[in-house]
C-alpha cells in the first residue's frame, strides 16, 4: 500500500502515527529569547547610544536549534547561541555575507557587540543585551514600538531577601539606643591609721610645758606682792604695773591658744 504513494507522503503518514503514539509533551522547551527582535538602541564606541527605529537590523532567535538568523543593515548573518542557567548565554561562529552599504560601520559594530554579549534581560517585550552589567544593545519584539527602552541592568534572578529587608526597615524606624555600658566601679582605698598618729606629737614650738605656766604665774604673783609692799601711788608706777600685767595676760593667752592647737592636731 505504501509503495504506490510518493516518499514524502509516506513520511508524513509515518510521523502522524508516531505523534498519536507519543502524544503532546508537557516539557516546556520555549525560551523567552525565542522571538524576532528589532534593534532599537546600540552603544557606540564613544559611550553614547544610537537610537534606531527603521527595523533595518533584526534577528530571529531559536534556542531549540541553538541558532540565530538575521540581517545586519547590509548583509544576512547567522550564528550559534548556547543558553546557560539563569539569564546567561554565549554566541559563537557568527558568519555573514560581504555586501557593502551606507550602514556598514553600524553593521560591523552590531556584529562585534553581539559576539561579546553574555547576559540578557526581557522587560515589557523588550530584549536588552549586556556584557556582564554593561549595556550593549536593546531590541523590541514589536516593530511598531518606538518608545525609549530602559537599559539599566537589574538582575531578575536575585530576589531580595524579605527577612533581611524587613530587618533593615525595622532598624531605620527604631530610635537609636545606646549600647549597654556596665556601671563604673569606683575603687575605694581604706586608710589605716598608723602608729605615727597614735604617738604624741613632739614639736619644739607648739608644745606647752606646765612648768612654763607655773613660772609665769609666779612672776605675776611676785609683781602683785611687790606692788602691795612698796605701794604704787604715782601714775608712772601704776602704768608700769598695768603693762606688766597686760604682758603677762597676753603671754598666758598665747600659751592657751597653742595648747588648743596642739590638742586639735592630736585629735585629727
Amino acid at each position: 500500500m505504501f509503495a504506490e504513494q510518493p516518499a514524502p507522503k509516506i513520511l508524513e503518514l509515518f510521523l502522524k502515527r508516531i505523534w498519536k503514539i507519543i502524544g503532546k509533551s508537557d516539557v516546556n522547551v520555549v525560551s523567552p529569547l525565542d522571538n524576532e527582535w528589532y534593534l532599537r538602541k546600540i552603544k557606540m564606541k564613544d559611550g553614547t547610544n544610537l537610537v534606531m527605529d527603521d527595523n533595518v537590523i533584526f534577528m530571529v532567535i531559536n534556542t531549540f536549534n541553538d541558532r540565530i538568523d538575521g540581517f545586519g543593515a547590509c548583509n544576512k548573518f547567522a550564528s550559534v547561541i548556547r543558553t546557560e542557567s539563569n539569564n546567561r548565554f554565549s554566541i559563537s561562529k557568527l558568519t555573514n555575507d560581504y555586501g557593502n552599504c551606507n550602514f556598514k560601520k553600524t553593521e560591523n559594530l552590531f556584529f562585534e557587540l553581539l559576539k561579546t554579549a553574555n547576559k540578557f534581560s526581557i522587560k515589557n517585550g523588550n530584549l536588552i543585551l549586556y556584557n556582564e552589567t554593561n549595556f550593549l544593545m536593546a531590541f523590541t519584539s514589536n516593530p511598531k514600538y518606538m518608545n525609549d527602552i530602559i537599559t539599566t541592568y537589574s538582575p531578575e534572578n536575585n530576589p531580595i531577601d524579605e527577612t533581611k529587608s524587613s530587618n533593615l526597615s525595622d532598624e531605620k524606624n527604631t530610635s537609636y539606643k545606646e549600647p549597654f555600658k556596665p556601671a563604673t566601679i569606683k575603687e575605694t582605698k581604706s586608710v589605716t591609721i598608723t602608729d605615727e598618729i597614735k604617738q604624741p606629737l613632739t614639736t619644739t614650738n607648739t608644745s606647752v610645758s606646765t612648768n612654763a605656766e607655773d613660772e609665769i604665774q609666779k612672776q605675776i604673783d611676785a609683781l602683785e606682792k611687790e606692788s602691795r609692799k612698796n605701794g604704787c601711788s604715782t601714775k608712772s608706777c601704776r602704768n608700769k604695773k598695768g603693762r606688766r600685767r597686760k604682758i603677762a595676760q597676753q603671754e598666758q593667752e598665747r600659751l592657751v591658744e597653742q595648747q588648743r592647737i596642739v590638742e586639735e592636731e592630736a585629735k585629727s
